[in-house]
């Protein structure tokens, strides 16, 4: 029989795609499982129905009760399928109790349709050469079948803005392909089509959402971030903890080739997936995260992790030792939700170089909630162009007058109050934030130098502070360039301050920057001299022409006789190096004139005034 040939293709399609679903592992989400119950009534539905065309193409040999029996099964299983298809759409976009509640309805929906259907009675039609089934039991199961496919139509199409637009047309186009088929056997009843039709739409919804493969990083296998986004989304949701740390393989300090990369990558994998009792993600690139079901566990399993992490690995290129950095949050029930947990993620990248780990605890995650309000506030800020910059005066020694000065960011509160730099730039160094700060108060500054005359003011330079991150980027030269001839600014007037912790990176981008900004006529500075590492290394080997005394360091000289003499030295080995001076934090009389007599060559500091905002230091340059 021709229709008994469409029912094996799709039970064939069904069994290939439980084969597909069932050989790798899943999350267990509830589209997951939902899914997985569908394709197994699918299957039922589909074999029901061969068993119900080969009981009525021979009821001779069948009692008539099996035989109803089998036909009764199949409709029903139909209307199961249709069920299915509303919990699918349903699983995947209502919140924990919403489903619930939706979950209670529908299934005494499907409990009433079950019964109806097999309380009602079924007949056989035997005329003219046709089989089919007819009667009360079959119309109920086309209202009820048909209830839940337009149920689910209407709620796909209304909750669409939710939802991945992938997965409203997936459904929709299932459940239209179910219904044409539904319309084409209710008016020729020989054509038994909705079976087929089903796996039709199964097949769809697996090609474009429910394959496993899309939730498997190609490359090493594990499940994907997004797949990771998506099973803390549901953890959260129903309110399961859980814990987890997350693997940095290669911090900045360690750069591999891609063909290492890959290497590392599927070594790393493989071992990880050893830990018993979690569940392994590549989060992101050069990144793994581990999940457990609770602290416990993942205290117990964290030393394992640390010794297969340690290993070596072979790569063509020789062994590998790798120095990952670990990021351990013990209890998930500190997060708001799955957002908040890579948010934090998030922040902990940039970290202490010194330090491995570090652990996400109470008292780092309300730290950390207020670094992101701070984030939010300076990105609010920039947005709203409340980045000021204020001027702090620097005095010449040898001209007796105020000379230059220091540009430092502020932002300006709604409230009109000032958030200080000690508090926004940690924050804003934990991201690109720190580039959109410093081009903002470079572009700030240039528009201040060429808006008044500066040599009838009598200022001869601005000091402008890179950022280490600035520090890296290899368009720094060119944007900065960029900048000045936007605002026809004379170079000579720029002194960029660079950070001994600045240079310790990248060292090589650094100083490419560095000769292209001084060819174009920029000076620079070394500043905080005295709070970093290799202090004469940098004095030697960066081309600065300024050494800025760190506050502490100028506070230190009148501490001791052996740190003064040690100062004095240093101020020797700078002036042999044809080098100006600029002595930081000075607030005293007394450190004024020992300044003085060191014949330091600036000098900065409190005693002759705070930072101010721009037309104060007008006024006050002009005034003194």
């Amino acid at each position: 029989m021709a229709e008994i040939g469409i029912q094996y293709c799709g039970l064939a399609l069904i069994i290939l795609l439980m084969y597909f679903s069932y050989r790798r592992r899943n999350l267990g989400l509830h589209s997951d499982r939902t899914y997985h119950f569908a394709l197994v009534s699918a299957n039922i539905c589909l074999l029901s129905d061969v068993l119900s065309i080969q009981a009525l193409a021979h009821m001779d040999l069948w009692p008539m009760l099996i035989t109803k029996f089998v036909c009764k099964l199949y409709i029903n299983m139909l209307v199961f399928v249709a069920f299915f298809g509303f919990s699918y759409i349903a699983s995947d976009l209502l919140h924990r109790k919403t489903r619930r509640n939706a979950g209670m309805i529908s299934g005494l929906i499907m409990v009433v349709a079950t019964l109806v259907i097999w309380i009602s009675p079924i007949y056989i039609h035997t005329e003219n050469g046709d089989l089919y089934t007819y009667g009360p039991s079959v119309t109920a199961t086309y209202i009820f079948a048909v209830f839940f496919v337009i149920a689910t139509i209407v709620f796909a199409i209304a909750t669409a803005k939710y939802v991945n637009s992938r997965r409203t047309v997936s459904t929709l186009a299932w459940m239209i392909i179910w219904l044409a088929a539904a319309g084409i056997q209710y008016f020729n009843n020989s054509l038994p089509m909705v079976g087929f039709a089903t796996a039709l739409g199964l097949t769809i919804l697996f090609a474009d959402l429910e394959n496993p493969e899309t939730n498997l990083d190609r490359e090493t296998g594990t499940f994907t971030a997004h797949a990771l986004m998506a099973f803390m989304n549901q953890q959260f949701e129903e309110e399961r903890p859980f814990a987890g740390v997350n693997i940095v393989l290669n911090p900045e300090e360690q750069i591999f080739d891609r063909r290492q990369m890959r290497t590392i990558l599927i070594t790393i994998a493989r071992r990880l997936e050893t830990i018993p009792g979690s569940i392994l993600f590549r989060n992101v690139a050069s990144e793994y995260a581990l999940v457990f079901k609770d602290k416990n566990t993942l205290e117990a399993q964290f030393p394992n992790i640390r010794s297969l992490m340690e290993q070596p690995i072979e790569t063509d290129d020789g062994e590998v030792e790798l120095r990952p950095y670990y990021i351990i949050f013990p209890d998930s029930t500190l997060a708001a939700g799955a957002e908040e947990v890579f948010a934090f993620h998030s922040f902990f990248m940039q970290h202490d170089p010194e330090l491995d780990y570090r652990i996400i605890d109470a008292e780092e995650v309300k730290r950390i909630r207020e670094g992101l309000r701070i984030k939010a506030e300076i990105s609010e800020a920039l947005r709203e162009d409340r980045v000021e910059v204020f001027y702090h005066p620097i005095f010449s020694v040898d001209q007796q007058r105020f000379t230059s000065a220091e540009a430092l960011a502020r932002i300006r509160n709604r409230d009109g109050s000032l958030m200080m730099p000690g508090v926004f730039i940690p924050v804003a160094e934990t991201s690109d934030q720190i580039l959109h700060i410093g081009q903002r108060v470079f572009a700030k500054v240039c528009e201040f130098l060429a808006n008044h005359d500066m040599e009838k003011i009598g200022i001869e330079y601005v000091e402008v502070n890179l950022s280490v991150q600035q520090c890296q980027r290899k368009t720094l030269a060119e944007e900065y360039i960029a900048i000045m001839e936007q605002y026809h600014v004379d170079p000579s007037y720029i002194n960029l301050e660079i950070t001994e912790s600045g240079s310790v990176r990248n060292r090589k981008t650094l100083i490419a920057n560095m000769k292209a900004l001084i060819e174009y006529g920029v000076r620079f500075s070394l500043d905080d001299f005295g709070t970093g590492e290799s202090n004469l290394d940098y004095i030697m080997n960066m081309p600065v022409h300024i050494v800025k005394f760190d506050r502490t360091f100028t506070q230190a000289y009148f501490s001791s006789e052996r740190t003064k003499y040690v100062i004095d030295t240093i101020i020797e080995m700078i002036r042999g190096l044809d080098m100006e001076i600029v002595s930081e934090g000075v607030e005293t009389q007394e450190q004024y004139h020992t300044m003085m007599e060191k014949e330091i060559d600036y000098i900065q500091g409190y005693y002759f005034a705070k930072p101010m905002p721009a037309d104060e230091f007008l006024f006050f340059v002009q005034s003194h």
